[in-house]
């Protein structure tokens, strides 16, 4: 019997209750990866809960893009434009034969549950899911914190933070990254073009992976500091005394500093660079790659990324844990170890190894190379990001 919880299943199975409860010309993708995400979560199986984790616009599945082209391959589903220009997906003809026989096959007592799961998720308020999934989720604990009329929400568990096993941070940012891939593919190859025209200076933005110390201490990292410093006290980031805006962590707000230093280990591993602060900003602020989609004015995305990235920044290279070189106008940041054992306490704190950044990104995030075709159809109307990072500085 197939698993009801394969979303190559629950995708046509949403369209379809949705169709039929009222809403024509299907929904766009970030629709219906916040009800899928909401199906899944409220299964109470963790094998199913883990795929769902956060990404930009709010929750999101692992190879849920996959399962879309597969679908619109075997003419289950379809992509229309509406006449705002917008890409939506719907179920066809096809699809719904399909579906209904699938549902034949299943448990009906399970399989009723599950379409009245979807129909209540179809029809809550997208904020109202959001919480709900990130609650309900074992990758995510959100936590509020009220600051003046403004509400802090931190998603992530930072309590196990560099145990060298997987969280569900680590997937938002190898997201993130899969956002930037062309673009560090082409910033690999002008540094490797620099290097080779005699441009010295440039060797410090590729990185040997190899070359980094697999092992340091922290009584090596604040060997010339006056003070010495737990990890634990490095890391943790005190909230902020007032915020003018509601913050969403992974969105708009870092909570721990091994975010961002988790960020740079894995631009080292799949793109081979040292990145910039404007690169570093794209990664681990959603809310500042968005904004550079909507082509907001320079200034304003200096100010964002200058308030959000560049105290934390700052912070990482003050404590000796990020090098620091400037490479023509900007700088570019590498790590100084993969793994440091802190002197004080005798914690170990380890970064993902290579091998398993590697499998993450190509088997649980990326989507195949032959669905990049209907991929690209579907994505078509959301605008690429390379003129805005001509112009975004480092």
């Amino acid at each position: 019997m197939e698993n009801i919880y394969d979303i190559e299943f629950l995708i046509p199975l949403i369209l379809l209750r949705g169709e039929l409860g009222g809403i024509k010309g299907g929904m766009v993708r970030f629709q219906i990866a916040k009800v899928t995400a909401g199906v899944l979560v409220n299964s109470n199986i963790f094998s199913v809960q883990k795929n769902v984790f956060i990404y930009r616009y709010g929750p999101y599945i692992l190879k849920f893009e996959d399962a879309l082209a597969n679908l619109v391959r075997r003419d289950i589903l379809e992509i229309i434009t509406d006449s705002e220009g917008q890409k939506r997906i719907c179920i066809t003809n096809e699809g719904k034969r399909w579906i209904l026989s699938r549902l034949r096959d299943q448990n009906h007592r399970k399989g009723h549950a599950v379409i009245e799961e979807i129909d209540r998720c179809i029809f809550t308020s997208i904020p109202d899911l959001i919480i709900e999934i990130a609650e309900k989720s074992p990758l995510l604990h959100p936590v509020k914190h009220s600051i003046g009329d403004k509400e802090l929400v931190k998603v992530f568990d930072w309590t196990n933070f560099g145990d060298g096993k997987v969280h569900g941070y680590h997937y938002t940012l190898l997201r993130s990254f899969y956002r930037l891939e062309n673009h560090f593919r082409e910033e690999f190859k002008v540094a490797c073009d620099k290097i080779e025209a005699g441009e010295t200076d440039c060797r410090y933005r590729v990185i040997d992976y190899a070359a980094i110390p697999d092992v340091m201490t922290s009584e090596d990292i604040f060997e010339y500091k006056r003070e010495k410093y737990t990890m634990k006290y490095v890391f943790n980031k005190n909230d902020p005394k007032s915020i003018k805006e509601d913050k969403f962590e992974g969105k708009n707000y870092i909570g721990n500093l091994w975010y961002i230093h988790s960020a740079i280990n894995i631009i080292h591993i799949l793109a081979g660079l040292a990145p910039t602060i404007n690169e570093v900003a794209r990664i681990c602020l959603t809310s500042y790659e968005f904004a550079m989609e909507k082509d907001i004015p320079f200034p304003k995305l200096r100010r964002m990324r200058e308030s959000a990235i560049r105290p934390d920044i700052h912070n990482l290279v003050k404590f000796g844990l990020l090098n620091k070189k400037k490479i023509d106008k900007y700088n570019v940041y590498t790590i100084r170890a993969k793994k440091i054992i802190d002197t004080f306490t005798s914690n170990t704190y380890s970064l993902l190894r290579e091998d398993k950044v590697q499998y993450l990104y190509n088997e649980m995030v990326r989507p195949d190379d032959k669905n990049m075709e209907i991929l690209n159809e579907i994505m078509s109307n959301e605008r690429k990001l390379h003129e805005a990072a001509q112009v975004a500085g480092g």
